[in-house]
């Protein structure tokens, strides 16, 4: 997995501006920036605009995992109000996760292994405000 800081940088290199969802895509699926941003434009992501949820969601499926709550998988979608981002980390420690934010923020991020490959993770943050989960989807290869 490439830490967030390198995801970054390539973001940045491309020109490129709200791309939560292709470092959240690149991370989930363990491929490369470029990669992610590609499977995310067939889905309509426009270059320097973010990416509805819907389609995030959509293209992982498409590479082979579940995502939250679906047919013939017992994983889920989880809904806690008023739970923090740091709070969801120390929760959602083991496997993959992708989180949505409340609020003006309007983010995704995956939280794999307890760790945030994104700029909320406390590393990278600091002491920044508390945020809002929205929504916590779990991610899981399916099985052939």
């Amino acid at each position: 997995m490439q830490d967030y800081k390198e995801l970054k940088a390539i973001g940045e290199k491309l020109n490129d501006t709200n791309f939560c969802a292709v470092i959240a895509v690149a991370t989930a699926l363990d491929i490369s920036f470029k990669r992610a941003k590609r499977k995310l434009e067939k889905r309509g992501r426009k270059h320097r605009r973010g990416t509805l949820t819907t389609d995030t969601l959509q293209v992982i499926r498409n590479h082979g995992y579940w995502v939250g709550r679906e047919r013939g998988f017992l994983g889920r979608r989880f809904d806690d109000a008023g739970i923090t981002a740091n709070q969801a980390q120390k929760k959602y420690n083991k496997g993959t996760y992708l989180v949505t934010f409340h609020g003006s923020i309007d983010h995704i991020a995956c939280l794999k292994d307890g760790k945030y490959n994104d700029w909320i993770d406390k590393e990278y943050r600091g002491t920044a405000p508390k945020f809002e989960v929205k929504e916590i989807y779990q991610v899981t290869k399916k099985e052939i």
